[in-house]
């Protein structure tokens, strides 16, 4: 939930809203874990990694499948060591 900055009143009211509706706590809860894994759970932080991983390579997408396809190996898998 958002409240507007320097706004006291409107924070005290959204958290009062929270302690006295426990099924909207849990409600905004499951749906904020929802936004989370969605955004930052493992698969997400795996495939930035892989991203970042083939920058600091110098290799984009296309290159690193065609690198792939040269060496040999399947076709968009390649080792890279950092």
């Amino acid at each position: 939930m958002l409240t507007p900055t320097a706004d006291p009143l409107g924070l005290a009211r959204t958290i009062e809203r929270l302690l006295g509706d426990p099924l909207f706590h849990d409600r905004l809860a499951i749906g904020g874990r929802k936004a989370y894994e969605a955004g930052y759970g493992p698969a997400r932080a795996i495939e930035r990694w892989r991203v970042t991983l083939r920058d600091i390579a110098g290799l984009r997408e296309r290159e690193a499948l065609a690198s792939g396809d040269r060496a040999g190996g399947t076709p968009g898998q390649m080792d890279i060591t950092v």
